[in-house]
Formats: C-alpha cells, structure tokens, sequence
C-alpha cells in the first residue's frame, strides 16, 4: 500500500524552530555530549495511543513523542537528543520511510541531559573570512581544545594572533590548540589582532 501525498498538509503542520543537536563524540579520551545550533523544520507531538501500547511493558510510563523534521535536515542519529528551550527529547528511532520529505523520529523526553554551556568565536572585526564552527555547546567541565583561524579571517594591516576572553583583549588569552574548561556561562573567544610592521 502506498503511501499517501501528505507534503502540504505537513508542511503547514511543521514550524521553523531553532534547536540544539546534541550528539556524542570522544574528546581527549572522554565520552562527551557537542551541540550544532540549527534551524529546522520541525513539529513534535505526544507519540500515538496505540503506539504506546505496542512498547515494552517498562517502557509504557516513559514520555514519548514523535518528531516530524524536514528531510532537508541532517539526518539524526540514535541517541542523539533535540533540544527545544529547555526540553531534551532523545531519539529512539526512525522510521523506515519518508513522508512525503519529512522524517518522523520516536523520542523521549530526557530528564537526564546535561546543561550545555554556548561556546562562540567572534570575528572582533575582521574584514573577511569566517569564524571557525560558529555557536557549539558543550557539557560543563568538559575541556575543548580552542580551534585556530580556520576560517581565513583576515583584518587589513592587522596579523591574527589567537582568542581572547575579552574584545579588547584585556581577558584571559588562548592560543590555538590550547584547552579551555567549559563552564556554567556562555562563552565568547573573540579574535585578536596585532598591527604589521607595514601598518604605518
């Protein structure tokens, strides 16, 4: 049986959000939880009656939901969670099918989610070129090696010279490829810049 044309009806259901993908990759030896910031397309409901009956009986009384994402959307691994505000849903599993270009993923609500704490590059002025990964999170107390001028940013009559806490660099400095500790407050690594000797 084939699947029903339902693209208008669920593009009209789905609604543009920005979200946290949350994944886990291995940093220094450690299991740890990054973050992509994304804008998706995206609908979330509480998961069926009669799919809920079909769980294991001890997984009845979780809080499951299903996710509508655009297909467009990096697809999502499992374990993977979906930070909407303040809410964590973490993927169960997906679907063997496309709806009409949507994915739809069963979750559950993960109370067991660690904060994350934004960490972000500013270009501090720069003329061209870009920041190196942008907005990332990360868990607290996780230490993250600080990325280099990955991105090319250049400023005119100016060299790069690392990061600092600081825009003026009066904070606290870090080269590339030195470890900073996440902690429980946003942070921003701003560029900064030297004069050239042929600046004058």
């Amino acid at each position: 049986m084939a699947v029903p044309n339902v693209a208008g009806v669920l593009r009209g259901w789905t609604k543009q959000r920005q979200v946290y993908i949350v994944t886990k990759s291995v940093i220094a030896h450690r299991v740890v939880q990054t973050a992509r910031v994304l804008t998706l397309d995206i609908n979330v409901q509480p998961l069926q009656p009669e799919k809920l009956r079909r769980k294991p009986e001890e997984q009845r009384s979780w809080k499951w939901f299903s996710l509508l994402i655009r297909g467009a959307s990096p697809e999502l691994s499992m374990d993977s969670q979906v930070w909407i505000g303040n809410v964590a849903y973490r993927i169960e599993s997906r679907q063997l099918w496309d709806e009409s270009g949507f994915r739809r993923y069963e979750a559950t609500q993960d109370y067991f989610g660690n904060d994350l704490t934004t960490l972000t590059y500013d270009p501090n002025g720069a003329t061209s070129g870009s920041v190196p990964a942008g907005e990332m999170g990360f868990q607290n107390g996780v230490q993250v090696e600080v990325l280099g001028n990955t991105g090319a940013l250049s400023l005119d009559k100016f060299s790069f010279e690392g990061w600092n806490t600081a825009p003026d660099g009066s904070g606290t400095a870090y080269a590339p490829g030195s470890i900073i500790t996440i902690g429980g407050s946003t942070i921003t690594l701003y560029a900064v810049w030297a004069e050239t000797e042929n600046s004058t």
